[in-house]
Formats: C-alpha cells, structure tokens, sequence
C-alpha cells in the first residue's frame, strides 16, 4: 500500500512540476490570467470539481458536492 502511496505520489509532483513548468513559458500580467485560468478550471472538472470561472475576472472557484455544507478550505488566486 504504501509503494503504490508513493507512486501515486511521484506521478502527481511529475505533473504538478509540468504543469509549473508550462506555466512559466506561457507568463500573463495579472488580472489577464486568461490562459492560466482555462488551465485551472480545466484539470479542476478533471478532479471532479465543479468551477466558477470569472471571479473577479479571471479568477477560479472550485467546489465539491458533499452531503453537508462546508466552509472553503482554501482560496487563492490563478
């Protein structure tokens, strides 16, 4: 089990290293984050969330369906 933890790890930090890495060829000045944005909302439908884009222009909320309502746990800006 904790081979497979460790997998699964190492797959997601390749990813998220990706992903950076993409990000940073591709720079935007704020609050014109249009691409970083579609970037977000995208591989946050892929987790299975549901996203608000166009906060605040281009900003991004996601959430999730659970049985009970819940404070956010974490914001932050794309």
């Amino acid at each position: 089990m904790l081979d497979d933890l460790s997998r699964d790890v190492q797959r997601l930090d390749r990813d998220l290293v990706t992903v950076r890495r993409d990000l940073h060829r591709h720079p935007e000045l704020g609050y014109t984050e249009v691409r970083t944005s579609q970037i977000v909302a995208e591989r946050l439908r892929k987790l299975g969330l549901t996203e608000r884009t166009g906060v605040a222009g281009t900003g991004v909320i996601a959430t999730s369906r659970a049985s009970a309502p819940a404070a956010p746990r974490c914001c932050a800006p794309t």
